[in-house]
């Protein structure tokens, strides 16, 4: 990217982009146990727990403060009490709060703030304060006009939202390819980076959506040496 076009918006994905989802979701499953253990309740684990909770016909996008308030229903008639569940909403808040940013993360985007380029959210998540709080050490450094959260960030709706020049960077490779079809179909003027943290894409996938104009990436870093 030519350097004048540096001050666009630079607009972040949250989930195994800013955050590292894996370690935060190992650590959950760490908790819930502990949780389950410490009130004897053997008949269900903290995997389980979880995959009911997603099954739910009234989940459609995770949040750890609902999932403890439907472990409330489910385990209503064991002798769990009500502020114990409370305490372990805290915890998981608090934990998130503090452990699971991308160590790349807390390096690049204060250092992309302190040039003067205006920073937002593209993240897809039905629970906004949930979504928030994963990157609390950071959210001063985004402006809050440019905080795009919704349900579904693939579709015309949303994506219609975001400024008509931006630099996006997702780890889905079905968004960034919503955002091309998107720009090309709307006039949007935006430079999209793929994040592949884990080396997941085989040859076949790293060029098709290559040549669809996307740049490709192993981490933040070299995010932002592509950037400026």
């Amino acid at each position: 990217m030519r350097h004048h076009e540096a001050k666009h918006p630079v607009l972040f994905d949250i989930d195994r982009t800013l955050f590292d989802t894996e370690r935060a979701y190992q650590a959950l499953l760490d908790a819930l146990n502990h949780f389950l253990e410490s009130h004897q309740i053997k008949e269900i684990g903290a995997e389980e727990l979880i995959e009911r909770y997603l099954a739910d016909s009234q989940v459609n996008h995770f949040s750890a403060p609902d999932l403890v308030r439907f472990m409330g229903s489910l385990l209503d008639n064991r002798a769990v009490i009500r502020d114990d569940l409370a305490a372990l909403n805290q915890l998981l808040a608090k934990d998130l709060k503090k452990k699971f940013l991308h160590a790349d993360s807390l390096l690049v985007v204060p250092q992309l703030y302190q040039k003067n380029i205006p920073l937002g959210i593209f993240s897809q998540s039905g629970d906004r304060p949930w979504q928030l709080t994963k990157i609390h050490q950071l959210e001063d450094y985004f402006l809050p006009e440019l905080i795009f959260i919704g349900g579904d960030k693939k579709s015309d709706a949303f994506l219609s939202q975001l400024p008509h020049e931006a630099v996006i960077i997702d780890d889905k490779p079905e968004v960034v390819l919503a955002l091309i079809n998107f720009a090309n179909r709307n006039d949007r003027h935006w430079q999209i980076f793929l994040i592949d943290r884990h080396h997941k894409l085989d040859q076949a996938q790293k060029t098709t959506i290559s040549q669809q104009g996307v740049t490709i990436i192993t981490d933040l870093l070299e995010f932002k040496r592509a950037l400026l």
